[in-house]
């Protein structure tokens, strides 16, 4: 139930990034009914993707039109959608493990649906959390960037190198540059950087030390 329509993740992560950042809160679900529905998308016309009872704390970002991007626990499984915030009150008391694992898999979720460097840099603004950028979530991030730029090199160079992304991303890209890469695509890497010209921002050289640590050349 993680997933989004990915059509709508490039506006929904500038409506995110540009308006209050990797700004998480901690919600409960409050509705005279006694339960609140989860939507596909931001918007009361969209399919319903379960319904959460009254009480049950959840952890969000906040997205235009007064809707926000929620995920928490619901019988024992993860659920993620989008909720209006009229079923929704601030409650800095649902601070628990389970809001915790709910930010993180909240994170790592929109990771799925991130087609490149230039989406991550958007992403990294809207999702990232750096305490979640650990063990299982971790080596998520560390295979989309293994896989980017062992199968997009060209573009994805271009991406790095490009004024519009920032060192912040970048040195996450270099820093999921890691053991979890496998020989294939270490190889590729080394090849196309025979051919990679140097840029201000020193991207392919940066690419080839981070290399060179993980299995010196001779």
């Amino acid at each position: 139930m993680r997933k989004m329509n990915v059509n709508i993740l490039p506006l929904l992560l500038l409506q995110i990034s540009t308006a209050v950042g990797a700004t998480y809160h901690t919600y409960r679900v409050t509705d005279p009914e006694g339960k609140a529905n989860l939507r596909k998308a931001p918007d009361a016309k969209a399919a319903v993707l379960g319904a959460v009872d009254s009480g049950t704390c959840l952890v969000g970002l906040e997205v235009a039109g007064g809707w926000s991007q929620v995920g928490g626990v619901k019988n024992q499984k993860y659920v993620s959608g989008f909720m209006h915030r009229s079923r929704l009150v601030e409650d800095p008391g649902c601070g628990s493990r389970l809001t915790e694992l709910a930010m993180c898999e909240l994170m790592e979720g929109q990771l799925d649906t991130v087609q490149g460097f230039e989406g991550l840099e958007l992403w990294r603004r809207a999702y990232f959390v750096k305490r979640c950028d650990d063990g299982g979530h971790a080596e998520v991030l560390s295979d989309f960037v293994s896989r980017r730029l062992a199968e997009h090199w060209d573009t994805e160079i271009l991406a790095l190198q490009s004024s519009g992304m920032s060192d912040t991303t970048r040195a996450l890209v270099y820093r999921h540059l890691d053991e979890t890469m496998n020989l294939d695509q270490s190889v590729e890497m080394r090849k196309r950087l025979k051919s990679c010209k140097d840029d201000p921002h020193h991207v392919c050289r940066k690419i080839r030390s981070k290399l060179q640590e993980l299995a010196p050349q001779p």
